[in-house]
């Protein structure tokens, strides 16, 4: 942390915090898009700007989508710290206290922390918490495809984080309906499947070479005691290949009558 506050950047956080403060959410959005789209702004000078404007709302959806997840994790990881701090030094403080946190872990500028954290404030995002909470399925079964053999059985890890879909309100256009942007972070799916021998991980990957295959797998998850079922159409080699393992980074994935 003693090295984080030695960087210039961070004399700004007041600045940054009041700004957000006073904005509503609508504007707050579009203050994310204005700094990912130039991200040398001064406060003075993002004060001085247009915000609801359509370029800023394209670059606020677009940055969203890369970042939002990752700053909305930490947030609700720290839920429990950020309470007592919110109770006993108020929400600024607590703003100041992850965006010093976010901006010592990720290659991300001060006002787009502060900024993201204000939008999850603004919009009650304490309940995105257990809305948009992450599975973990793990389980052994069968594992089919295009490869010699066709069919292994097969150990499965996987890591599921949903789509986040929120829309932005804006109490000031009441009673009329006007579109508002949406925050939208399409769902995360990573896996990693361990077959019996080196050999078996090497021909399915290679099995997907020309295109157009698809494998599918089930197994019960050992947490929930539901049926897991799944297809991939690429899976890659990782660090892990020499003991059978391969991965994969999207699916199509259901979980017992869900469709995940």
């Amino acid at each position: 942390m003693a090295a984080t506050e030695l960087d210039p950047e961070l004399k700004d956080v007041g600045e940054w915090i009041s700004l957000c403060e006073a904005l509503p959410p609508v504007e707050t959005y579009c203050l994310l898009g204005l700094l990912a789209d130039q991200p040398k702004l001064t406060p003075s000078l993002a004060r001085a700007r247009a915000l609801q404007t359509g370029g800023n709302v394209k670059a606020a959806k677009k940055w969203m989508r890369k970042n939002f997840r990752t700053i909305m994790q930490y947030y609700c990881g720290n839920r429990s710290v950020s309470d007592a701090v919110e109770t006993i030094l108020g929400e600024a403080e607590e703003v100041k206290r992850l965006a010093f946190i976010l901006f010592g872990v990720l290659k991300i500028k001060l006002g787009l922390i502060v900024a993201a954290l204000y939008l999850i404030l603004k919009l009650r995002g304490e309940d995105w918490c257990e809305k948009y909470e992450g599975l973990t399925l793990a389980g052994e079964g069968p594992y089919e495809g295009s490869f010699p053999g066709s069919r292994v059985t097969a150990f499965f890890e996987i890591s599921y984080l949903p789509q986040i879909e929120e829309r932005v309100e804006n109490p000031a256009a009441y009673p009329l309906k006007v579109p508002m942007p949406v925050i939208e972070v399409e769902k995360d799916i990573k896996g990693k499947v361990k077959v019996p021998t080196k050999k078996q991980a090497e021909q399915i990957f290679y099995s997907f070479k020309d295109g157009g295959k698809i494998h599918k797998f089930a197994f019960n998850d050992l947490h929930s005691k539901q049926d897991v079922n799944g297809t991939l159409d690429e899976v890659y080699l990782g660090k892990e290949a020499g003991l059978g393992v391969f991965e994969f980074r999207n699916a199509e994935l259901s979980l017992g009558n869900k469709r995940l």
